[in-house]
């Protein structure tokens, strides 16, 4: 298994949008098994979804990841890879976010497929 980062970089590689939006159903799906159970990944991104000869996509990483519970159901440390990162954890400290910066991470991933790098990578 290997990242996606190095078929993103690849600027002989145009990843066709239904290969786009194959990868991006099995991501939610990982994302949904996840968010069931109150685990929020933090660290969406090309490096840390992997893919294998036999299409297999995986959710890799979970050094940032954090457990939300019936007590706690936001969290406020400010983790992540900052391209990646949803506004509500960029924009400011202590404020409260949830799951949700998963599906902003997993949206900048795709913006990655198809362009290439996500935005602002430069800035």
């Amino acid at each position: 298994m290997g990242a996606f980062t190095p078929y993103c970089e690849d600027k002989n590689i145009k990843i066709e949008e239904k290969v786009i939006a194959y990868i991006m159903r099995k991501c939610l799906e990982g994302l949904l098994f996840l968010h069931q159970r109150g685990i929020v990944h933090r660290d969406i991104k090309s490096d840390n979804i992997l893919l294998n000869s036999k299409g297999d996509i995986k959710l890799a990483d979970f050094g940032y990841a954090t457990q939300l519970t019936s007590n706690r159901r936001e969290t406020v440390s400010k983790v992540g890879t900052v391209c990646w990162m949803a506004p509500e954890i960029v924009a400011s400290y202590r404020k409260k976010y949830d799951h949700k910066c998963d599906i902003w991470s997993l949206g900048i991933f795709a913006f990655e497929l198809a362009y290439g790098e996500p935005p602002y990578l430069r800035e």
